[in-house]
């Protein structure tokens, strides 16, 4: 069944094995990685994608200087 996110979802809903949260989905992540020289790689899929493409190996590229909803970036904090 394809389905998709539908909407975010509040974080730290789900751990991964090394403790984790929310890693993929909910908005885009800004990367270091360039796609050429104008456009950053974003990973992880955000709320609209389908659920199949909200994994950190799904990538996609957007101009620096976007200020769109779909794109952030995650906060660790190391303890």
């Amino acid at each position: 069944m394809v389905r998709h996110c539908e909407m975010t979802y509040p974080v730290g809903k789900n751990c991964n094995g090394w403790g984790l949260y929310d890693m993929t989905g909910n908005v885009w992540e800004w990367t270091d990685s360039w796609y050429n020289s104008s456009n950053h790689v974003i990973r992880g899929g955000r709320w609209s994608n389908l659920t199949e493409e909200c994994r950190l190996g799904f990538h996609g590229y957007s101009a620096p200087g976007n200020q769109l909803e779909t794109i952030g970036f995650r906060l660790l904090l190391v303890r």
